[in-house]
């Protein structure tokens, strides 16, 4: 059977993605045995996209001999951080997780000394516990409070549950009869953007016995990740 022909164009194109990764995962500056290393790419063949990313401004030659990213590739990511419209990514994942569990779904960042809650979704249940975007809260212990403690801080959380993502709960803490868990959301080079929550009523909700609900929260969690910029291993 005949091999299917190459496409040129695309070829070149996943060379260059290639590259630009490899960028990305040294911190922006590489020598060439390292993007060899990183792209299985010839030297002859690397050498000939630098010459491209040098004229387009997306790479310069040191000299020390390593490259390092150039002007236009801080212009492409600018262009990126004013087109990204957070609540497009965050709501509509809020959205199926309070749909999937049947419970309310939240999105909270660190304020100071606060958590904000940016964004909810209620549960569709009429029993549920609610919380209204825009609200302060301390950073407690609850599940959410937690999470913001453990990725800013050296203090160690028994409640933090490394084996699913880091995931954390709490069940009668903030409000009473509510259950809560939560999981951390990181951005470029790892930092913490903030927190993905799930929360009911702890009649009906227990996060320690709901295993879909973790698996669920972990996944969006990562998921998110992704969306802001983070590595995969996150």
């Amino acid at each position: 059977m005949p091999r299917a022909p190459v496409d040129r164009a695309v070829a070149a194109a996943e060379r260059t993605l290639s590259i630009l990764e490899a960028f990305m995962k040294k911190g922006g500056i590489v020598s060439l045995p390292e993007l060899e290393r990183e792209t299985g790419l010839f030297k002859s063949v690397i050498c000939r996209y630098l010459l491209s990313f040098e004229r387009h401004g997306y790479a310069f030659k040191r000299s020390d001999g390593k490259y390092q990213l150039g002007v236009s590739a801080l212009r492409l990511g600018k262009t990126y951080e004013k087109a990204f419209d957070a609540a497009h990514h965050i709501t509509p994942l809020l959205q199926r997780l309070a749909t999937a569990t049947q419970e309310s779904a939240s999105y909270y960042v660190r304020q100071n000394d606060l958590r904000l809650c940016l964004y909810r979704v209620e549960s569709p249940r009429s029993l549920r516990v609610s919380v209204q975007p825009g609200s302060l809260w301390p950073i407690d212990e609850t599940a959410t409070g937690r999470i913001f403690q453990r990725f800013s801080s050296e203090r160690p959380e028994h409640d933090i549950l490394p084996e699913q993502g880091f995931l954390a709960h709490s069940s009668n803490i903030g409000q009473e009869e509510t259950s809560s868990l939560s999981a951390p959301v990181f951005g470029v080079d790892n930092l913490l953007m903030g927190a993905l929550t799930i929360s009911g009523p702890t009649s009906r909700f227990d996060p320690l016995a709901n295993s879909e609900a973790r698996q669920l929260l972990v996944a969006a969690a990562k998921e998110l990740s992704r969306e802001f910029g983070a590595a995969e291993a996150v």
